[in-house]
């Protein structure tokens, strides 16, 4: 008897140490699963806020510069604000401005706001000019998208760009302004300089993602390229936001909330 009694009792003692076994390693995982929650978590929020916007470095001008000129210039309908043409600003002390960009491209893609709908429009002309200004192209175009943000890309007929010169871009509008009945004529202008790529940029833009292009043209002062990259970016994803990054970091807030495409 003495005997099973002393079974019975290590028996019982199995089974709560089992029980406490069991009891610990559920105990153990569910604090793992929490660690683990935790550790996903903290991750997110420091993804979160490690996260790269595309913000433009400009690069000296170097020779050649053109001059800049009185802001304001040409308007088009009194009824509306001016076009724009979307590049980096430089303004000077004696009240002038210049608006440039650079590019790696023979015939890049220039981008304009413009504020017109096609029943305003009664023509556009692109043109390009060297740094005397001696017109060298005219084209005219068909400004897909207004009102809002215009690309227009220089065609295969246009001359190439060569590296390290300095040309004007004017947008030239023909306009009808419905309101108080009037014709109106608009020039946007904007000076465009090319530029060539390093090899060690080259192969970095290879073997990039478009976000990563974006940064690695804004980063090292390629306006046009890097304007265009994030508003492909946007036409994939409407809520991309690095368009608006790229335009805050030169100070063209003010054109983020008048194009959302």
């Amino acid at each position: 008897m003495r005997n099973i009694n002393f079974y019975l009792q290590w028996l019982n003692l199995a089974l709560v140490g089992s029980l406490l076994i069991i009891s610990s390693s559920k105990i153990l995982a569910a604090e793992n699963t929490s660690r683990e929650f935790s550790r996903q978590t903290s991750l997110i929020a420091q993804n979160q806020n490690n996260y790269t916007k595309v913000t433009f470095a400009k690069p000296p001008l170097g020779q050649g510069m053109p001059k800049g000129t009185k802001p304001g210039g040409s308007r088009g309908c009194p009824t509306r604000n001016p076009s724009t043409a979307i590049v980096p600003v430089t303004k000077y002390v004696d009240d002038t401005e210049l608006r440039w960009g650079f590019t790696t491209q023979a015939r890049p893609t220039v981008w304009y706001y413009v504020p017109y709908g096609s029943e305003s429009i009664n023509s556009a002309k692109l043109l390009l000019r060297d740094h005397t200004e001696r017109k060298l192209y005219e084209t005219s175009v068909t400004l897909t998208g207004a009102p809002g943000f215009v690309s227009i890309s220089l065609p295969a007929t246009s001359p190439a760009l060569e590296n390290h010169q300095w040309y004007q871009l004017e947008l030239l509008l023909d306009l009808s302004c419905p309101i108080i009945s009037v014709q109106a004529t608009e020039r946007v202008q904007a000076w465009v300089k090319r530029e060539t790529l390093t090899p060690g940029l080259t192969k970095e833009l290879e073997r990039a993602t478009p976000l990563q292009k974006a940064i690695l043209y804004a980063k090292n002062g390629i306006w046009f390229e890097a304007l265009t990259t994030v508003s492909e970016l946007r036409r994939s994803n409407p809520q991309d936001p690095q368009r608006d990054y790229l335009l805050q970091s030169v100070g063209l807030a003010e054109l983020t909330n008048n194009d959302r495409k």
